[in-house]
Order: C-alpha cells, then sequence, then structure tokens
C-alpha cells in the first residue's frame, strides 16, 4: 500500500488526506481574506475613519498605554473598558506607531484566523463535512466581515473565546495540569476582553468537573488549575483598579451608563420591538459629567434604578426584550435560518447526550440570561457566530445525508 494513501501511518506527502486538506483549508483561508479586503477597503484604507464612540476610544487607550504606560483617557487613569483589547491596540502600536491601518490590518488576518478557527470547532462537535460546512458558512458570514473592519473588541473576542472553547474540549477528552493551564490562560484573556464573558468561566469550571476525563481526583486537579489560572487573570484587573481608584471595581465603569441607556423614559416608550429597551445615548448633566469615572458609573446606576423602582412592569418587560436584543439580527440576512439550523444541530448533540454540545447549549443560555440582567445589543452575540455555524453545519449535514438516502431509494422503488 501507498504510503501516502495509508489511513495508519503519520507520513505527510502531497499525496497524503492530510496535506490535501490543509491545501483546500488555505485555499478557503485565501478566499475569505479576499471577500474581506474587497468588501471592507474603503474603510480600513481610511486612516481617519472611525465608525463611532468605541472605536475612538479604543484608539486613544492605544496610545496612552505606549505613550504614558497608562490604561487612561484625557490624562487621567480609566477602568471604563476592559483592558485586553487596548492592550492589543498598544502592542501594535508600539511596533508601528499609532496607526489604526495597520491595527485594522491585523484585525482583518485575525478574522481569517477565526474561520480556521471554526473549522475546528466543526471537527470537534461533528466530522470533516460539518466542519467544512461550518468555515464556509464562517467565511461568508457578514456580520464577521464587517467587524473585520472595525476597531473594536468583537474579533478579537471571537478569536480568543472560539480558542478557549476549543481548549476546554481538549481539557475535558485528555484531562491533564498542561491542558489545563492552557485553557485557564486563554479562557482567563477572554474574560479581560468583554464584560459579559465572565460567567463563562464559572460554567466552564462545572462543565470540566462534571464531564472531565479521568477520576474525580484528576478533575478536582484540572478544575482547580482551570480556576486558579482563570481567577488570577481576571483578579490582576481587580487589582489593579482597586490600586488605582481605592475601591473594588470587578469589572468596569460603564455599567451605570449601559443601565441608565435602557431604564429611562425614551427607552421604554410605545416603538417597533427593535427600538423599545435599546440603549440610548442620553445627555448626562454637568454634575455628572465634572464627577470621577466611578462617581458617574454609582450616579447613572442610582438613576437608573429609581427609574426601575418608579415603572416596575415596564422596567420587566425591558429586561425581558434584551434577550431579543441580544439574539436579533443585525447585519447578515442568512444570519436567521442558520441560528435556526444551529439549534436544530444543538439538539441532535444533545439527544446524543454529547458534553460538548452540552457546552454550547450552557454558553447559550448563559449569555441569554446575563442579557436580561445587564444590557444587549446584536453584537454581543458575535463571539458565538463559530459556534452557531458549526451547529448550523450538523443539521445541513443530516439534511444531505437524508436527501442522498432518499433518492437512490425512490428510484429504486419506481424502477419496482
Amino acid at each position: 500500500m501507498n504510503v501516502a494513501q495509508d489511513p495508519h501511518t503519520q507520513t505527510f506527502t502531497l499525496r497524503s488526506p492530510r496535506f490535501k486538506t490543509l491545501a483546500l483549508l488555505a485555499a478557503l483561508l485565501v478566499f475569505a481574506l479576499a471577500i474581506r479586503i474587497w468588501l471592507m477597503w474603503p474603510i480600513i484604507s481610511d486612516d481617519g475613519y472611525f465608525g463611532g464612540s468605541d472605536d475612538l476610544d479604543y484608539h486613544a487607550l492605544g496610545i496612552s498605554l505606549v505613550e504614558r504606560g497608562q490604561l487612561g483617557q484625557h490624562g487621567q487613569p480609566s477602568a471604563y473598558r476592559m483592558p485586553l483589547f487596548p492592550l492589543f491596540i498598544a502592542a501594535i502600536y508600539r511596533v508601528t506607531g499609532p496607526d489604526r491601518i495597520v491595527a485594522q490590518a491585523v484585525i482583518l488576518l485575525l478574522s481569517v484566523i477565526n474561520v480556521g478557527l471554526t473549522y475546528l470547532v466543526g471537527r470537534q462537535l461533528g466530522n470533516q463535512r460539518v466542519a467544512w460546512i461550518a468555515a464556509i458558512i464562517a467565511a461568508l458570514d457578514l456580520d464577521q466581515i464587517a467587524y473585520a473592519g472595525q476597531l473594536l473588541t468583537e474579533t478579537l473576542c471571537v478569536f480568543l473565546f472560539t480558542l478557549s472553547m476549543l481548549m476546554l474540549v481538549m481539557l475535558r477528552r485528555r484531562g491533564g495540569w498542561r491542558w489545563a493551564i492552557v485553557a485557564g490562560v486563554i479562557l482567563g484573556l477572554t474574560v479581560l476582553i468583554r464584560v459579559n464573558i465572565l460567567l463563562l468561566a464559572p460554567v466552564a469550571v462545572a462543565w470540566i468537573a462534571r464531564y472531565g476525563v479521568g477520576n474525580m481526583r484528576k478533575r478536582v486537579v484540572s478544575v482547580a488549575i482551570l480556576a486558579l489560572v482563570c481567577g488570577g487573570l481576571w483578579g490582576s484587573w481587580v487589582v489593579r483598579n482597586y490600586m488605582v481608584f481605592g475601591e473594588f471595581i470587578p469589572l468596569t465603569t460603564q455599567g451605570g451608563n449601559g443601565y441608565y441607556g435602557i431604564y429611562n423614559d425614551e427607552a421604554a416608550a410605545p416603538q417597533p420591538i427593535n427600538r423599545f429597551g435599546a440603549w440610548r445615548n442620553l445627555e448626562l448633566s454637568a454634575e455628572i459629567w465634572q464627577a470621577s469615572e466611578a462617581e458617574r458609573d454609582r450616579m447613572q446606576r442610582q438613576m437608573a434604578l429609581a427609574w426601575i423602582a418608579a415603572h416596575p412592569s415596564r422596567a420587566a418587560q425591558i429586561a425581558l426584550v434584551q434577550v431579543y436584543h441580544f439574539w436579533r439580527v443585525e447585519i447578515n440576512p442568512l444570519y436567521m435560518p442558520i441560528l435556526v439550523l444551529a439549534m436544530g444541530g444543538l439538539g441532535l448533540l444533545i439527544r446524543q447526550r454529547n458534553p460538548d454540545g452540552l457546552l454550547w447549549l450552557l454558553l447559550f443560555a448563559t449569555l441569554s440570561i446575563l442579557s436580561i440582567v445587564t444590557l444587549a445589543v446584536p453584537r454581543f452575540h458575535i463571539p458565538l457566530l463559530p459556534g452557531i455555524a458549526a451547529l448550523a453545519g450538523i443539521a445541513i449535514d443530516q439534511i444531505l445525508l437524508r436527501i442522498a438516502a432518499y433518492i437512490p431509494n425512490r428510484i429504486l422503488q419506481q424502477r419496482a
């Protein structure tokens, strides 16, 4: 037998299935890169383009870290944004200077890498066909393409979130302190990029404790290392905030702005569902603007809580509608059909009692619940898109298999 065709050998040649798979995947990644450059070039090539206040903030934070070694704005330290994305931008600016175009090019390349990670998620959850379907969906996903042209957290968050899910599955299947450290580091970094990611850490710990490989002692060691490494990274941010502001700030100081933006008369006014309860950028009084960042956060929280106390039923409606805002369509017109297919693929995995499928169910449920107790906009579901693509790939694969089986059977019945 030709060595290149022997499934039991590790030989890697031009004729081996492994090489062919890598070549096809490389071609798909080149296609994903080309379509992203084609669609996003007008934005990426415009050095003066900033889509809004968020990307301007990240640009300013990156410059502050490079020039003053301080995560801050206007010469003052800040905890308004989680630190990892500003650090990511600062690392690029330190090498190339404060050039937004270079940062955007790196983000665009990261978006292409995310297509490859989606392939790996599909391979973990399903098979080779599922992996290809998932990767193709990711390559053409207009939501991910659009954020590849923005100086925003979404693309890096997709990368870290997906990589952490891949590492958690490897930890569950193989165990061992090495995989626990790797998974803990990546999950910890993911926590430091977005506010609504933090509660995924205890979910991951509980999942490993229940479904991890090996005996109870081995799982306890894995869980302990995972929790300590992830918690240590998050704890470093909490310690920094306490040292800078003299108070406990577990995440950021933008929670008050978030709550006040949805719990107000304007957001609660009768209007279409896609506007009801959506966040509003309200004008603030001079007194609030003159307060410190931490004080401003508290003042806005107090205003939101006062509004909730005065309008309890309307506040409950706004809280529940956040789930809709979290999952609703943003850019991609194919998002909703793909999401429906993904729910079907997830159902198949749950019926099979697949622990990896259960992890994604827990992720969907956790982020949905978090949207109720915080606030939500459609881009908050972007980190879930690789998993959604892989789960949709499972459903599509099953549909294609049923069609392939039905057609020959139908022909045989007609001939009989």
